[in-house]
Parts: structure tokens; C-alpha cells; sequence
């Protein structure tokens, strides 16, 4: 998906060191560190950009989503 012709990019940082939740749409969920590969930040850091008028993500897409543990 493209992001809108009016493009105004928010950039979300933080830390939260091993503190982050993420849950897939396969059910599967990752509680630690900030997942790399998902365009979302990677160890202690959340680091993304997404436009305020249409909700796109910006980054490199899609992303592979880890299997569902057993």
C-alpha cells in the first residue's frame, strides 16, 4: 500500500528496554525485547514513522511474521 499524496511523516521513538509486547495476526505473541524485522525498532527501541493523514506505515513491507509456538 502507498501512502497518501499528502505525506506527513510522525516518527515514534521510546525505550522500553524488555518490556514489549507484540502480538501477530497468527496468534503468536512475543513478550522481551523489541522485535527486529517488523519495521518497529529493534532491542531496547521502538524507532517507526507513519503518516498522520492516511495511517501508513513507512518502511519496507511485508514483514514475516515468526510461527506460532506450539
Amino acid at each position: 500500500m502507498r501512502c497518501c499524496e499528502k505525506r506527513e511523516v510522525i516518527r515514534v521513538m521510546g525505550k522500553c528496554s524488555d518490556m514489549c509486547h507484540v502480538m501477530y495476526p497468527n496468534g503468536t505473541e512475543t513478550e522481551g525485547y523489541v522485535p527486529s524485522g517488523i519495521n518497529i525498532g529493534g532491542d531496547d527501541y521502538l524507532d517507526f514513522d507513519y503518516c498522520r493523514n492516511c495511517g501508513t506505515m513507512v518502511g519496507d513491507f511485508p514483514v514475516e511474521i515468526p510461527k506460532k509456538e506450539e
